[in-house]
């Protein structure tokens, strides 16, 4: 009897776990669906836009986040509340909660000359705007200390579907794909108080210093009013 009960709660177990990995796979699935159906529409206008503001758009291959990265994104992001949740519907709300969250499932990147970054950006920003998009998040992280240097920015559909746009001269985008990326990967399966996770953070902060400095770039503003307009990254279909 001992060992039936042992073996039901096993299968159980088992179950419960399949369940919560099909919930994941589902949630990024329903992302990645999402972003297809928008990716035309975002991806047209942005080509027009950097042909208009001279500057140019690299990565478009990758602009739809892969199935296998959005879960471990999903799984990653939810980890550090799972301590606090028992059961697996609470733990597969909670993956739901977290997926519904993602705002980088389509992602771009546009590629500026450093000589003239602050007055390009400007001029993409401000042809969004003209074509009824909204620029909720920039966070720019040029001249500050850190693994990474870049603008990166969310902006807002006119029909509510929130994207990732990436600002980077050739130097930083080169030194973000091709020099740091590899110690990224590394670093992102290692804790934080790690000796080796700081030895890679150090690592990666030199070569960002090494980067020249964007015409203007400290002069723009980070700022974050996503609480302000209303998104979401699931379909409108």
């Amino acid at each position: 009897k001992v060992a039936d009960e042992a073996i039901a709660k096993a299968a159980k177990m088992v179950a419960n776990a399949e369940q919560v990995s099909q919930s994941v796979t589902g949630a990024a699935t329903a992302l990645r669906s999402s972003a297809a159906f928008h990716d035309n529409v975002v991806t047209s206008m942005l080509k027009r836009v950097a042909s208009e503001t001279g500057t140019s758009m690299t990565g478009l291959e990758y602009r739809i986040k892969s199935q296998k990265s959005l879960e471990r994104k999903i799984i990653s992001d939810a980890g550090k509340f799972l301590a606090d949740i028992s059961g697996s519907k609470q733990q597969i709300m909670l993956y739901n909660t977290t997926a519904a969250e993602v705002k980088d499932v389509l992602r771009y990147t546009i590629l500026i000359d450093e000589a003239e970054f602050k007055t390009a950006y400007d001029a993409v920003i401000s042809a969004l705007e003209s074509e009824g998009y909204t620029v909720v998040r920039v966070k720019n992280t040029f001249g500050a200390r850190g693994a990474y240097r870049g603008v990166n920015t969310n902006a807002v559909t006119p029909d509510g579907y929130i994207f990732e746009l990436q600002f980077h001269t050739e130097r930083s985008f080169y030194v973000k794909e091709f020099q740091t990326h590899p110690l990224y990967e590394e670093q992102r399966k290692l804790p934080k108080d790690s000796p080796r996770w700081q030895e890679l953070q150090d690592q990666m902060g030199e070569m960002f210093d090494a980067i020249p400095m964007p015409e203007g770039a400290l002069e723009i503003p980070s700022f974050d009013r996503e609480s302000e307009v209303a998104w979401t990254n699931r379909s409108t279909m």
